[in-house]
């Protein structure tokens, strides 16, 4: 009997599979489907608050961050020159003509080298381009070229002074640096009378070997230029390449008349080359002019013409800080004394032309009328009339008093309501 229970017993063990705690069923808590799904929506919820707070947080402090990372651009201020006198200029012991110690020939043509490596590194080529696509390719074509020179750094751009170029909307201006590096650039201003533009190449854009090859051009003083002196010109001499040449220059005190004012040019002789593009320096590596068509196209000589460095400051600094140069529109002859006192006109400027639509022409003024005082201040000669209008900025009224001749050559006082423009 006890021999059957116990064999009973095996049997029933025998048929217990192996393992069989794997056929547990394991229960789902009750609820757990929808704690987990509270969660995730809980933490969604989260992700929205913080996106939203982020988003608001990123709208209100983007201009105050923008401002304090790249702000405005710089104030660009070019100083003036002060013209001295010929006693001045004359006091120059022991130097000769170009201000420099006498020396040998060739320690004259390896310092005017040197002018001209380091003039390089702050002339800049360029070039409008005309790009058109046929079929699948796409083709540029070149249209004008011309030379400039870094001027300024606003902390932003890098400025280039420039004879005005025609651009279309469908073209673009190329920049080549000393490097050889080439970059869009755009024009910032640029004044029409006297064909002069400031363009500018945004800093972010160059590369390291570029901003570490150029330089800012050190700008001198013209007035203190004569006759006889060296000059090293750099730039698109013969109307396009890289040319340097060395001359002398032959004139420094012929002027063109232009609006509002006279500017020196200088004209130096150049191996009988004339026109073209580019930069004059002095033998101190400083910029004294502006090589460019517009400076030379009321010449007598057969020269290289360019603006005097010093008489275009005022009109390089409004440009540069993208402003215009104020314009009235007029051009004028100085009533000297003895002019005064021989043909009984009063002292002043006599105007020998208004430009058709300006604020000039606006304002009443014509040709024969003499001018005497401008915002104020009275004036002697062309040359201060200009300095008191550069004082002045676009949109300003000027009240400009004067005398117009009347019956029997009697001339009367009038007065003249201006508003400053821009050309």
């Amino acid at each position: 009997m006890d021999e059957q229970k116990r064999q009973q017993e095996e049997s029933e063990m025998n048929e217990t599979p192996e393992y069989s705690f794997l056929q547990e069923v394991i229960k789902d808590e009750v609820g757990g489907t929808g704690k987990r799904k509270k969660r995730i929506l809980r933490k969604i919820g989260v992700g929205i608050f913080i996106g939203l707070v982020a988003c608001f947080t990123f709208s209100v402090f983007k201009p105050w961050v923008e401002s304090r990372i790249s702000g405005n651009p710089d104030e660009v201020t070019i100083p003036r020159d002060t013209k001295q006198t010929a006693e001045n200029e004359a006091d120059r012991s022991g130097k000769d003509g170009n201000g420099q110690k006498k020396d040998n020939y060739s320690k004259s043509v390896k310092s005017l080298s040197d002018v001209a490596k380091k003039g390089k590194r702050s002339v800049v080529s360029l070039l409008v381009l005309t790009g058109a696509t046929i079929g699948n390719k796409e083709f540029v074509s070149e249209s004008q070229s011309v030379s400039g020179v870094l001027i300024a750094d606003n902390g932003q751009e890098l400025l280039i002074l420039g004879p005005t170029m025609e651009v279309g909307e469908t073209q673009q201006i190329q920049a080549t640096f000393c490097d050889g590096k080439k970059y869009q650039v755009t024009e910032k201003k640029s004044d029409a009378n006297l064909e002069l533009t400031i363009y500018a190449v945004k800093e972010s854009q160059l590369e390291e070997k570029t901003a570490k090859s150029i330089r800012l051009a050190a700008l001198g003083s013209s007035y203190e230029v004569k006759k006889g002196d060296t000059t090293v010109l750099l730039g698109m001499l013969f109307g396009q390449g890289d040319a340097v040449g060395y001359g002398v220059l032959r004139s420094s005190t012929e002027k063109a008349e232009r609006a509002d004012g006279t500017y020196h040019i200088l004209g130096a002789e150049l191996a009988g080359f004339t026109g073209g593009s580019g930069i004059m320096f002095n033998r101190q590596e400083e910029v004294i002019g502006i090589i460019c068509d517009a400076a030379g196209e009321d010449a007598k000589e057969e020269l290289m013409h360019a603006y005097a460095i010093s008489d275009i400051k005022d009109v390089m600094q409004f440009l540069a800080n993208g402003e215009s140069v104020p314009y009235i529109g007029i051009h004028a002859t100085d009533v000297s004394e003895n002019i005064a006192e021989d043909r009984r006109i009063p002292r002043g400027i006599y105007v020998d032309k208004v430009e058709a639509d300006s604020p000039a022409m606006r304002a009443g003024i014509q040709s024969g009328d003499v001018l005497t005082a401008i915002g104020g201040t009275d004036i002697e000669n062309f040359e201060q009339y200009h300095e008191l209008l550069m004082e002045e900025k676009e949109g300003t009224h000027l009240l400009i008093k004067g005398y117009r001749r009347g019956a029997k050559d009697q001339y009367v006082a009038v007065h003249f309501n201006a508003t400053v423009g821009n050309k």
